[in-house]
């Protein structure tokens, strides 16, 4: 279960944090606010792909070097940061070079 997500230089994110302490949780805001940004990097983290481009630098917040997405669950912490060289993934601070490892 998906305790905590963080978010930083993501798409319209600067720095965001986002608990999961209850069964259900509601993402609500304006329009352009960055929800879909949320649910986008649950997806990425989760099977390494975004669903809404191919072009991964575009994930990127313009101007900044990287982007990085941290997801916490009962389990595990796991870690993702693409940059312009590339993406990197995290399981437990232990970086997993083969993306199937990571998944």
């Amino acid at each position: 279960m998906i305790k905590k997500i963080s978010l930083k230089n993501m798409r319209c994110h600067h720095d965001f944090e986002l608990e999961f302490n209850k069964k259900f949780v509601y993402i609500y805001g304006h329009n352009g606010s960055g929800k879909t940004s949320v649910l986008e990097s649950l997806y990425l983290i989760s099977t390494t792909k975004s669903h809404r481009t191919t072009d991964e630098k575009e994930i990127i917040k313009q101007d900044h070097p990287f982007s990085q997405i941290k997801v916490i669950t009962n389990e595990n912490r796991y870690e993702m940061v693409i940059s312009k060289q590339g993406k990197r993934t995290f399981i437990n601070d232990v970086e997993k070079r083969k993306l199937s490892d990571f998944i």
